[in-house]
């Protein structure tokens, strides 16, 4: 069986969409999307997890995080988590309390809004969790968001 993804068109029709081809502007280049993702990693510890190095002679724009629970065991406290390319992994997206994720498949997204801050040619996006969940298991998928310039 094949599973393909549709979208819907400006008359409410569902149109097949194909993954495997970015989409792209007119001479602009790719559109947003996932650009790095990080498996299995672990929010119950205070830890730094490099999602992405800047390529040379480009720009990256974060927009924002998809955190989706691979295996969790009830929180009983939210981690507090952060992307960025400074020391504290923060200079992105700050660190932010994720409420609401304890168990496999629980799902959370993070776009803030306001002043962007975009990453250089060679600089690596992090991952930290700055304030680990307090539960015996949470470990979750990182997918980071956003478009290079």
């Amino acid at each position: 069986m094949t599973i393909t993804p549709t979208g819907i068109d400006a008359g409410g029709r569902e149109r097949p969409v194909r993954p495997a081809e970015p989409l792209m502007l007119p001479g602009a280049g790719p559109l947003i999307g996932v650009f790095a993702q990080a498996l299995g990693v672990d929010l119950t510890t205070g830890s730094k997890t490099p999602l992405f190095v800047v390529p040379a002679g480009r720009k990256c724009a974060v927009l924002g995080f998809v955190l989706r629970v691979v295996a969790g065991v009830g929180s009983v406290s939210d981690a507090d988590c952060g992307v960025g390319t400074n020391a504290a992994a923060d200079n992105m997206i700050p660190s932010t309390t994720l409420g609401g994720i304890a168990v496999t498949d629980d799902a959370i997204r993070l776009f803030p809004t306001g002043p962007m801050l975009l990453g250089d040619a060679a600089e690596t996006i992090d991952f930290e969790v700055d304030v680990p969940a307090g539960a015996s298991i949470l470990d979750v998928d990182v997918d980071l968001v956003g478009y290079l310039i």
